[in-house]
């Protein structure tokens, strides 16, 4: 079809005319597409396609995700946009947002959502005929206050792109033709077919019949229904022994069963329909071939190279093998000539589980904490100058000659304290070196004169390494004469050889610390830091105790607690923040019973809990 229309020329005054003769044109050939495309009637709401008439022979949806129904709460009902098509009216009522119903005060009974002809959405009785204009899209059983089941009056229409959909999925693929892809799904409703669901309506869900392999045995299952219990969600699942096909609302059942689906229902109405069936065969299993197969009982056992008869005969090796890719595989294996199970590190040498082909423990170097029952003094003077020169202490006699550092406690006094005041910088004190040729600005450890009091020597702990059994110091005070300090050994570490330590990491919670003390002797498993001795460098405690109170914690070698059995010793531990040490110490067990002995004072006024972590070595 062609249009013919006139040009205007220069000089032309027939102007009117000609553009009269342009419009008559236009309109008939307008005129003459409408007739070709439209019935010519018109309605209050628009105006049909006769190719639509013909497409869409009946009411519907436009598309299967058109006013989807969900429930908001127990008496609203949320419906999402979408389309229908009204063939009396050749209308098309569309809704762009998604509508919220209210059921709120109305009566129990059967309800519509309907739609007007401009995709308004509304509810309204149940009727067997409605409006012109309007179309009953769902049936909604309402039992005050809450939601029966709920079902689709009008069937889904062909929507525009839902053609190019059904050309292709995920699983087969594309295709040039519907009908090619009718054709694969055709092929594989065989297997698909089996315990599939075949209606569900409210809490009734039917499924298909089936059929399985339980090792040597098919055991086949006829169809039937289950009815699901209101508002919970359901583990369908069909059994392998008797192919009894039921459902659990806890969770999935025993191996001995095979998944099927999964559905929740909410009221009467089932809101997810989750389809889990997932069919598995371990290679071999069953069928008189050797390979991996099950039991075919509720025992759960699986066999290796079990053939068809009960007295088939073991292969010489039954073997698991981990595919290491480009590496050398490895494997665990059964070996029926000597009767043990056996394993590879390098894909071709055996060993027997609790063999060892060649014991290599490897030496290993780490530090021992000595304790100094008698802590003697080291350093004991009335009298240090500031302008006293570095002096020499030997600790010959007191540690050993592997030893690499000690661990000193010792106090600093300075009787001029008082007329320096808290601004002095630095407070007078004593700083110790490894040796001479160590002493720098800062110096290995110093203990400082108490900086609050004059009338106070605080004890002070330090860890100061050594060299051929000695160290030195230089003191500092306000003026000559002003300071005295005492300095005790506690204890020495030593560079130890032997076995490999092994690394421990442990953590005990929720010990009880009433007023006054508790005594725990702590197993491996709850405080497993060692067994009968190792090295500790690291420990955290925290508590939970009342305002200002503080508390003790003491590490024994034995359950006498006696001064003599002390290993480890933190006092007046604030138990407002965490206390973490990471000072080295010896733990042991001299009783060999794998027990860590801890006492824990409280000196608060109430009750508390204490908790404790430590790291450190276990020896072997």
């Amino acid at each position: 079809m062609t249009i013919a229309l006139g040009r205007f020329s220069a000089g032309q005054t027939t102007y009117i005319a000609s553009l009269n003769s342009i419009m008559t044109t236009l309109e008939t050939a307008i005129n003459g597409l409408l007739a070709a495309t439209t019935t010519g009637t018109t309605t209050g709401t628009g105006t049909g396609a006769v190719g639509l008439t013909e497409i869409w022979e009946q009411n519907g949806l436009v598309g299967a995700s058109s006013f989807p129904v969900t429930c908001a709460t127990s008496q609203t009902l949320s419906v999402g946009s979408g389309a229908a098509w009204i063939l009396g009216q050749q209308t098309m009522p569309r809704a762009t947002s998604a509508v919220t119903l209210t059921f709120a005060g109305k009566a129990s009974g059967v309800y519509a959502i309907i739609t007007d002809g401009a995709g308004g959405l509304s509810i309204s009785a149940l009727s067997a005929t409605v409006a012109g204009s309007s179309l009953q899209i769902y049936s909604v059983q309402f039992n005050a206050p809450n939601f029966g089941s709920a079902a689709r009056l009008v069937p889904i229409l062909f929507q525009g792109d839902d053609h190019q959909r059904m050309l292709s999925s995920p699983i087969f693929g594309s295709f040039a033709r519907v009908a090619d892809r009718l054709s694969a799904l055709d092929n594989a409703l065989t297997v698909d077919a089996l315990y599939a669901q075949s209606f569900v309506s409210a809490t009734s869900w039917s499924y298909k019949s089936g059929h399985l392999r339980n090792n040597n045995a098919i055991v086949s299952t006829t169809a039937g229904t289950l009815a699901l219990a209101a508002s919970a969600t359901h583990y369908v699942e069909v059994a392998i022994s008797t192919g009894t096909v039921s459902y659990a609302t806890g969770g999935w059942t025993a191996s001995e069963a095979i998944a099927v689906r999964k559905l929740v229902t909410s009221g009467s109405v089932v809101i997810s329909n989750e389809d889990v069936r997932t069919w598995a065969q371990v290679a071999g299993g069953g069928g008189g071939v050797a390979g991996l197969a099950n039991s075919g009982t509720t025992d759960g056992t699986w066999y290796l190279y079990r053939g068809t008869g009960a007295t088939s005969a073991l292969p010489s090796t039954a073997t698991i093998v981990v595919d290491r890719g480009s590496l050398t595989d490895v494997a665990v294996r059964y070996n029926a000539t000597t009767s043990k199970w056996q394993y590879t590190n390098d894909g071709s040498t055996y060993f027997g589980f609790g063999e060892i082909a060649a014991l290599d423990v490897g030496a290993g170097q780490t530090t021992r904490v000595t304790l100094v029952a008698s802590a003697p003094a080291v350093l004991a003077t009335t009298t240090l100058s500031t302008t006293a020169a570095t002096v020499l202490i030997s600790l010959s006699g007191l540690v050993s000659t592997t030893t690499t550092a000690v661990w000193l406690r010792g106090t600093a006094f300075d009787s001029a304290m008082a007329s320096l005041g808290t601004s002095a910088e630095p407070f007078p004190g004593v700083a110790f070196y490894r040796d001479s040729s160590t002493i720098t600005a800062n110096a290995v450890a110093k203990i400082y004169a108490d900086s609050l009091s004059s009338a106070l020597e605080r004890p002070q702990m330090v860890l100061i390494p050594v060299s051929n059994q000695r160290l030195e110091y230089n003191a500092w005070a306000a003026s000559d004469a002003s300071l005295r300090c005492s300095v005790y050994l506690v204890g020495y570490v030593d560079l130890v050889t032997g076995p490999g330590p092994q690394l421990v990491c442990a953590t005990v919670t929720g010990l009880t610390a009433s007023v006054g003390g508790n005594t725990y002797a702590l197993s491996v498993g709850q405080f497993s830091a060692t067994v009968n001795r190792g090295l500790v460098y690291l420990l955290e405690v925290s508590a939970t105790m009342g305002a200002g109170s503080t508390y003790d914690v003491e590490v024994y070698e034995n359950s006498s607690v006696s001064t003599g059995a002390l290993l480890f010793q933190a006092l007046t531990i604030d138990a407002s923040a965490a206390y973490t040490t990471r000072l080295p110490w010896h733990v042991r067990d001299t009783l060999s019973a794998q027990v860590n002995h801890v006492r824990i004072s409280n000196m608060g006024a109430s009750a508390g809990l204490v908790s404790l972590k430590w790291v450190g070595d276990r020896f072997a």
